[in-house]
């Protein structure tokens, strides 16, 4: 997805007649449903023209540009990307972030800089630097028009409302940023003459607008599954790009790490992001840098199926990292980190049964703390599912301060699930009620991820089969509302999903005997060729993601007119769940439609939907546009 694209003659000329902007505003309400803001609007009309005084000083004209180029299969867009023939006939891009900075302080995190934005304290932000190398890098890595070298790619940063000279650039310039500044370059306004030389010697012999085509319409490769990638993540040898709000979150955990504990009572980060915004893959990547540098640290989930889905693939010797929520109940020298992932998943309590009274004690969440100097907590607020499960950030917040802990908060934004979709991921979050900010439709053919309502379970499972044979991973999910059985005696799974004369087994359930031959445990479902038969609920889905997903959506959440979204708890099969309905309703209808949410956004390609309640069904398709 991009907001424009041609050729630089006609972006100049749009500029003059001062109505790039107002092509660039149109174009991003026409493709996300509402209307960007001001201040986005204001800076594409700053930057935008700034940069076509350096086209033109450059005297490029044939040659392609595209602006908000979104990076595949996340929500970040570029600014500008220019692209034509050198004089020896290469091929060649460059990547060009646009800052209207006019001035910048130094910043404590390493690789950043502290930037005012409208008039408040200055905020550690990205070197510009860092960030466009790093869209540089990701896009190497995606697409296959980079990753080939079909077309050479370079990056740099345009600070046009910089003086060079000035005190207030000087931070950006300071020694330890020579070798980022050395990939990309940064060029302020009194280097205008020098960067247009240096487009016109990289694009200037034209012929651009055939490799923008390449580019917009390049296949891509996409995102390096979460496991597939941990051993050599854990190895130190990480296989993904952090990108923007994901590196910082990183760099300030990691740079308090190096500090050697100078906060005495410790301290507390909490990564806050919604689905498929990072918060796993930094959780690991912390994990990495951490073990590289001989720190004491620890990774730790309240569930069972992506704890041992992560040992699986680490293997042996990199599984003892790897803990559970429950795992620090007993006193032990604190850890120098401690990557609490998936941290909505806290408990009251780590007790249970069978735990001896002496070791009963306090709650969850003040273990996690008490286990290492620094804990931290990567959550989303609204995927908790199941009662007894109270993390959320205010709690986590209440519970260091009372320690006397320094709490740090970072949110996430960016997509790397769902095609880098925010539209997509909003109108499920407004679909369901989790949040009521947005009020829209969501356009199947312009939300930049495959999403369908089909007729069938059959259909459903054709789809999951089809993208098996086209190499990609996928599974079906569905709602609890079905039996759960044990295996027969022989190891063979009961079909208990019923829809009709179709039927399919759930998952294993967890603990049980022997298994059938080629029948995967719970915990190996989601990465197992084997599990593609059976129907995950959310309890082996969460924190997993595959290609594209196929979900049941079930009768224990339906839409009735006039009443909304009714939860009916006499069509759920989830024994722990349905006592929250006895107990608060609201509350009970609220975990069902978070389970939803998170069946709904397992998808990285595509989801479709089976609905088993034709109301539901009517209504949801109501919602949708070109279905």
């Amino acid at each position: 997805m991009y907001l424009y694209q041609g050729a630089v003659r006609e972006f100049v000329r749009d500029a003059q007649l001062n109505r790039l902007a107002d092509k660039i505003s149109t174009a991003f309400s026409n493709e996300m449903h509402y209307a960007p803001g001001k201040s986005e609007v204001n800076s594409w009309r700053n930057s935008l023209q700034q940069m076509s005084n350096v086209f033109a000083l450059a005297n490029l004209e044939e040659q392609g540009v595209v602006v908000e180029l979104q990076l595949p299969l996340t929500s970040k867009r570029l600014d500008v990307l220019v692209a034509g023939r050198s004089e020896d006939k290469q091929l060649n891009a460059v990547i060009i972030e646009l800052k209207q900075w006019s001035h910048v302080d130094e910043s404590s995190l390493t690789d950043h800089v502290a930037v005012s934005f409208g008039g408040h304290s200055p905020k550690d932000t990205l070197h510009p630097s860092a960030q466009v190398y790093r869209y540089e890098t990701f896009l190497r890595d995606m697409s296959e028009v980079f990753a080939s070298g079909e077309v050479n790619l370079s990056s740099l940063a345009f600070l046009h409302n910089l003086d060079r000279a000035s005190a207030g650039a000087a931070p950006l310039y300071q020694k330890k940023f020579t070798e980022l500044v050395g990939h990309a370059p940064i060029y302020a306004k009194d280097q205008i003459e020098e960067l247009s030389q240096r487009l016109e010697g990289t694009v200037g012999a034209g012929g651009g607008e055939d490799i923008v085509g390449k580019i917009t319409e390049s296949k891509f490769r996409p995102s390096k599954k979460l496991l597939d990638h941990v051993s050599g993540v854990i190895a130190n040898e990480p296989a993904f790009t952090l990108l923007d709000e994901q590196v910082t979150a990183f760099t300030a955990v990691y740079d308090e790490l190096k500090k050697q504990k100078s906060d005495k009572n410790g301290a507390t980060f909490i990564i806050n992001g919604g689905p498929g915004t990072g918060k796993s893959l930094i959780a690991l990547q912390l994990l990495a840098a951490a073990a590289a540098d001989g720190k004491t640290v620890a990774h730790a989930t309240g569930s069972k199926a992506f704890t041992e889905g992560l040992r699986k693939r680490v293997g042996p010797r990199a599984a003892t990292l790897m803990k559970y929520f429950n795992s620090f109940m007993k006193l032990q020298e604190p850890f120098d980190l401690l990557v609490a992932d998936e941290a909505h998943r806290i408990r009251e309590s780590s007790a249970n049964r069978f735990t001896p009274s002496a070791q009963r004690g306090g709650s969850q969440i003040e273990e996690l703390l008490d286990a290492a100097h620094i804990t931290a907590f990567f959550i989303d607020d609204r995927q908790v599912v199941r009662p007894g499960e109270i993390g959320s950030s205010s709690i986590i917040r209440e519970a260091s301060e009372r320690r006397g802990r320094t709490v740090k908060e970072y949110d996430l934004a960016a997509q790397f699930r769902c095609g880098g979709s925010d539209t997509y991921v909003r109108w499920v979050d407004q679909l369901l009620g989790v949040r009521t900010d947005t009020n829209e439709t969501l356009d199947a053919r312009e939300a930049g991820f495959d999403f369908k309502i089909v007729e069938s379970p059959e259909e459903l499972e054709r789809v999951v089969h089809g993208a098996i044979l086209e190499g990609e991973s996928s599974r079906l999910v569905a709602g609890f509302c079905w039996e759960w059985s044990d295996p027969l005696s022989d190891g063979t799974l009961v079909n208990d999903v019923v829809v009709g004369a179709w039927q399919r087994p759930w998952n294993a359930r967890p603990d049980v005997g022997r298994l059938a031959p080629g029948t995967p445990s719970s915990n190996a479902w989601a990465i197992d060729p084997n599990g593609v038969g059976q129907v995950g609920c959310v309890y082996t889905a969460q924190g997993f993601e595959f290609d594209r997903v196929g979900v049941i959506w079930g009768d224990d959440l339906v839409w009735r007119k006039g009443l909304g979204w009714v939860a009916q708890a006499d069509h759920s099969h989830d024994k722990v769940v349905k006592r929250a309905d006895k107990k608060d309703p609201d509350y009970y209808r609220q975990l069902i439609a978070q389970t939803y949410r998170v069946l709904l956004t397992r998808g990285m390609l595509g989801c479709a939907v089976f609905f088993t309640d034709q109301e539901t069904k009517d209504h949801v398709q109501s919602l949708i546009l070109n279905p």
